[in-house]
């Protein structure tokens, strides 16, 4: 990190613009000297987790396979924040096609297995303060559920989204496949909870599981015990811009 940083403070970037959402991305092409003080610096961090783009990673692990001897084919163009610059916002959930009263819903919530507390709150509750507590928007009505943690697990080992979908989207709403069911639909943590309550009121047929961030203790947790986490469970910032960045594989 000094070394990047020095670099940065002694050079001129090569790229440095703004995009329409307000995000600025600032280049700066780094020297041999430079370049190989940080690969030397690399070689010394012991662990890197995967973040984001689990299907590329996993598509280019295929294409290296296939095709061994292509020096080209055999890397990745990654992205390496460190964990103290990195920001996780919670990815929410969103019912459609739903047409149930608050009185439905209460009584779904009371059948859930895994669940200490269920109680309706005002329409200006603040967001879920901590994991194992969701806030559910409703046109007529708004819920805070607050998650059982599993007695036979030293600290909370499942991600809420990975819960609720084993807890109740799939025994109580049927969704067996929540990459694919066009029932469920996923919105990014960019969206605060007045932009999702705002939501269900123009949707009237829809409810918004408002959902804590992951910590990365528990992504680097899942990880070490080779776990996984559900499709959209993170949303991952910074984030670069497409196409700012090539590899070329051919």
């Amino acid at each position: 990190q000094q070394c990047i940083d020095a670099w940065i403070q002694n050079h001129s970037p090569e790229i440095d613009f703004s995009t329409t959402d307000r995000i600025r991305h600032t280049v700066w092409i780094v020297g041999e000297i430079a370049s190989l003080e940080i690969s030397d610096a690399m070689e010394n961090v012991s662990s890197m987790y995967l973040a984001d783009g689990h299907h590329r990673v996993a598509s280019s692990l295929i294409l290296s396979e296939k095709f061994p001897h292509d020096s080209a084919k055999q890397h990745v163009l990654t992205f390496a924040v460190p964990e103290s610059e990195l920001v996780v916002r919670g990815y929410h959930r969103e019912i459609i096609g739903m047409p149930w009263s608050p009185e439905e819903w209460d009584e779904a919530f009371r059948r859930m297995t895994e669940i200490d507390h269920v109680q309706r709150i005002p329409n200006h509750a603040s967001p879920p303060s901590d994991v194992g507590i969701v806030h559910v928007h409703h046109a007529q009505a708004n819920w805070v559920l607050h998650l059982k943690e599993p007695a036979d697990q030293l600290g909370r080992m499942e991600v809420d989204a990975a819960q609720l979908q084993r807890t109740f989207f799939e025994p109580e709403l049927n969704i067996k496949d929540p990459r694919n069911d066009k029932r469920l639909a996923y919105i990014p943590g960019t969206l605060n909870s007045a932009d999702l309550r705002a939501r269900v009121m123009k949707q009237p047929d829809s409810v918004v599981f408002e959902l804590h961030p992951v910590p990365t203790r528990l992504i680097k947790e899942t990880a070490d015990r080779g776990g996984y986490l559900p499709p959209k469970s993170t949303w991952v910032e910074p984030k670069l811009r497409s196409g700012l960045f090539i590899h070329d594989i051919q």
